[in-house]
């Protein structure tokens, strides 16, 4: 079967590719060798890309950091006024009526 969108009794249909295309394979490093003899290339290994990792954790936290410190800026902002201060400001005071 395949990929595509078809008509099936006055019906589209879609139909995705297999998931099988989807799965990663590592090749061997002597195939590798063999595709790219002659050309100058570095090789990076599954999880030993450590600079790049380092670089993207330092830049979340430094995001993190400063996201949190807004959030708190925003909250405090966003406080009710003291009762003190909402009568200094122009607010009439309730008397009791005696």
């Amino acid at each position: 079967m395949h990929a595509g969108v078809f008509s099936a009794g006055g019906k589209l249909v879609a139909v995705n590719r297999p998931a099988a295309e989807d799965a990663g394979r590592i090749a061997a490093d002597d195939r590798i060798d063999a595709a790219f003899r002659g050309l100058s290339f570095t090789r990076i290994a599954p999880g030993g890309a450590g600079a790049a990792d380092s670089l993207v954790q330092e830049i979340w936290r430094a995001f993190l950091i400063a996201m949190l410190v807004a959030l708190v800026g925003e909250g405090l902002l966003s406080l009710p006024r003291r009762a003190r201060e909402a009568q200094a400001g122009g607010f009439p005071a309730v008397e009791a009526a005696a």
